[in-house]
């Protein structure tokens, strides 16, 4: 009976000691993969800062409607500055995409309920063209594109800036302000 206590009590330290062995080599193998992970994630990183500097494609021809003019809007400041590539702007395409902005606000034939917020596009974009380059113009251009891609477009997204008067314009005075004090008004 001796005997079978200790083999048994030998055999459940080895059981034991195969499941410590289990565990480091798991926690090692992840502390490994989490290292490569992260080199992986400066990689990408830097090609994300890399594809941020570079051009973006932008129409010669000014939106026609005020549909087509909110949603191109929006997916550019989505491409341009979404995801962190707000920190690695291109001014000279956001330059360019704001004199399309304007020249397509004096195309379109504007509905009373949208007037508000396309004149407040119609500042930012000016302050962008006249080369003031200050993050917080496209940051807000994004938001406004974005809250009216939503309402007019049907655009689906959980984030909601509540900056367009054609909303319900709950925070649209941080964008009036924004303007006020960069117009010298």
């Amino acid at each position: 009976m001796k005997r079978f206590w200790v083999l048994l009590t030998f055999g459940l330290c080895l059981v034991m000691a195969a499941g410590v062995w289990t565990i480091m080599t798991k926690m090692d193998q992840s502390s490994q993969t989490s290292g490569n992970h992260a080199k992986g994630q400066a990689a990408l990183s830097s090609v994300e800062e890399e594809k941020a500097e570079k051009s973006v494609e932008i129409a010669f021809e000014p939106f026609v409607s005020d549909s087509e003019f909110i949603q191109k809007g929006h997916q550019f400041y989505n491409n341009t500055t979404g995801w962190g590539r707000i920190e690695a702007l291109n001014w000279q395409d956001q330059q360019e995409f704001a004199q399309l902005l304007l020249t397509s606000l004096s195309q379109i034939e504007k509905k009373e309920s949208m007037q508000k917020d396309f004149t407040h596009i119609q500042s930012l974009a000016t302050f962008i063209v006249e080369d003031n380059k200050d993050k917080e113009h496209v940051i807000l251009l994004h938001r406004i594109f974005h809250d009216l891609d939503i309402d007019v477009n049907q655009y689906e997204h959980e984030d909601y800036f509540d900056v367009t008067h054609y909303g319900e314009g709950k925070k649209m005075k941080e964008v009036v302000k924004h303007i006020e004090s960069n117009s010298g008004v």
